[in-house]
């Protein structure tokens, strides 16, 4: 059924947010509030002519470009560098599972996820950064595509629950990523003192 991992990690990060996060920490409400947002929007979408995308695809969009602008002019270009690396590359993945399906030997939500995750730490290292860039990139890849096949007649909405199920798995491999490299840098600054320390010792 599509939408499960959606909510699933939807949900997760709305409790983790809202209950674990401090309530000191400023980003905590809006945070809170925009997942919900999102999770509540996934229901709905708006046809602007023959062209449908979802509530949750027209809020997401509008966060991340949001925090684009509010970069400085380099690194907002980067960014929409690796937005367009981002775009093509899940464009290409619909076209070719649209017109030639063979090819896709494996779950298509886990193959279409690793590929943009591996693109993303390629593309990028700054963690907030990774998920801006998928979440943009991924979405105006469904724009796009949606354009080229308005003109097969077939019917697409933009940010459909199957899209939010590889965007939202991409995001949470991501997530867990930036985190392993968390404790790997902490772990680093905290053992290479201890190990020098040893050695003055010794010496």
């Amino acid at each position: 059924m599509e939408g499960i991992v959606f909510y699933w990690i939807s949900w997760s990060i709305w409790i983790a947010v809202t209950f674990l996060l401090d309530k000191k920490n400023k980003i905590r409400y809006p945070l809170s509030l925009g997942v919900l947002l999102i999770i509540i929007g996934s229901i709905y979408t708006l046809d602007f002519g023959e062209f449908s995308i979802s509530v949750t695809a027209l809020i997401i969009l509008s966060l991340t470009y949001y925090f684009i602008a509010r970069l400085r002019k380099a690194g907002a270009i980067y960014v929409f560098i690796c937005n367009l690396i981002i775009l093509l590359a899940y464009c290409s993945f619909l076209l070719f599972e649209l017109f030639d399906p063979v090819w896709v030997v494996f779950d298509r939500k886990w193959m279409l996820s690793i590929i943009l995750v591996y693109l993303t730490l390629m593309v990028h290292e700054n963690h907030l950064m990774r998920i801006l860039i998928i979440l943009m990139g991924t979405l105006n890849g469904e724009v796009l595509f949606a354009l080229i096949i308005r003109q097969y007649q077939f019917p697409y909405i933009v940010g459909s629950l199957a899209f939010l199920d590889v965007v939202s798995m991409a995001a949470a491999v991501i997530l867990l990523w930036n985190a392993l490299e968390y404790i790997a840098s902490y772990l680093e600054s905290y053992v290479n003192p201890l190990v020098k320390e040893k050695q003055n010792y010794h010496e």
